[in-house]
């Protein structure tokens, strides 16, 4: 399937990945690994080490762990929800990337049953 969306400027892909391994997901050195190893993966620069932290929502099973990195121009952060068996991913620079190549090398890392990439 090839990304093509254009809307203002840079690249842009918003990824809800369903059914990822609960182990994947409730795991901050398996986060930190993804924030800090796929910048390079895609052509990008980081301008800081990824910030990983686990949260715990409202709600009992809204718990996970949430992850930023900042890369030049922008940033990329995860947030799971391993009760659920859900990652959200959400890629931004201003640079452009391959959306298609960034999609394939996360499917890879959290291993869902499913994907969907959101436009808004």
């Amino acid at each position: 399937m090839a990304i093509d969306v254009k809307c203002g400027f840079g690249s842009h892909l918003m990824l809800d990945c369903f059914g990822c391994p609960m182990e994947k997901l409730s795991e901050s050195n398996f986060i930190y690994s993804v924030l800090d190893s796929f910048p390079q993966k895609i052509g990008m620069a980081t301008l800081a080490p990824p910030n990983v932290f686990k949260y715990q929502g409202k709600i009992k099973e809204d718990w996970g762990i949430s992850g930023v990195v900042m890369i030049v121009d922008a940033h990329i952060s995860v947030h799971t929800f391993p009760e659920k068996q859900h990652a959200f991913i959400d890629i931004f620079s201003r640079t452009e990337f391959d959306l298609d190549n960034a999609r394939r090398i996360l499917l890879e890392s959290f291993s869902p049953a499913h994907d969907e990439i959101c436009l808004k």
